[in-house]
């Protein structure tokens, strides 16, 4: 992430750099002005482009993205703050359009299931089969999981069980597996499940120019 922001901050034209480094760049973002993926999307998109569901548990952050959806720039945008845990979310409208289920668990948890934390499991994987299954039909999309400092065993449990559970119901989607060494050589690992594979080339393309970036 240091990387990125150190190239977000170089004068490249914009045409040039990634849609993340894009964003990063007209933000103005520092490692004190971090952007979320909400802000990331924003900019990308324009805010009347972003309608659904943001899932914030910790009550301090939930009132940040609160005023911030307020703001001026988020104006037009529909986009609900539902603060809590997101396995208490009610049913998911369908989407008539691309839609983009994005969650960043702390870590994969070998289990069946467990209490309602920060952490996901296996019952969880069926749980973001409900999330998905009506947006499946609206549209092109994609699923993306992010978990974080994973052991090579728990990382390959990771992604076993994610291409058990998810993949053959997300419309016999894709998995492309998006990795980078975290402190003690563990590793960050992003699953990106679409049945669109120009969506996951594209995001694959701009991960692998991304990590030459960051070299």
């Amino acid at each position: 992430m240091k990387g990125w922001l150190r190239h977000a901050g170089l004068h490249y034209p914009l045409d040039d750099l990634p849609a993340v480094l894009t964003a990063y760049k007209k933000i103005m973002a520092t490692s004190q002005r971090y952007p979320n993926s909400l802000e990331v999307l924003r900019t990308l998109l324009g805010p009347e482009r972003l309608r659904g569901v943001v899932c914030e548990f910790d009550r301090g952050k939930a009132e940040v993205l609160r005023e911030r959806l307020r703001a001026q720039e988020w104006k037009g945008s529909a986009l609900e703050l539902h603060e809590g845990s997101w396995r208490t979310l009610g049913p998911v409208p369908l989407v008539n359009g691309p839609w983009l289920v994005s969650m960043d668990p702390m870590t994969y948890m070998a289990e069946e299931d467990g209490p309602d934390d920060d952490r996901i499991r296996r019952a969880d994987l069926r749980r973001v089969l409900d999330l998905v299954a009506p947006l499946d039909r609206g549209g092109p999309g994609a699923l993306a999981i992010f978990c974080y400092s994973m052991d090579a065993a728990r990382r390959d449990a990771f992604v076993d069980t994610v291409s058990e559970i998810i993949v053959p119901s997300v419309s016999d989607g894709n998995l492309r597996c998006l990795e980078t060494t975290a402190r003690g050589g563990n590793r960050h690992v992003g699953a990106l499940i679409s049945q669109d594979t120009s969506i996951l080339d594209g995001v694959t393309a701009a991960w692998e120019a991304l990590a030459r970036g960051a070299s």
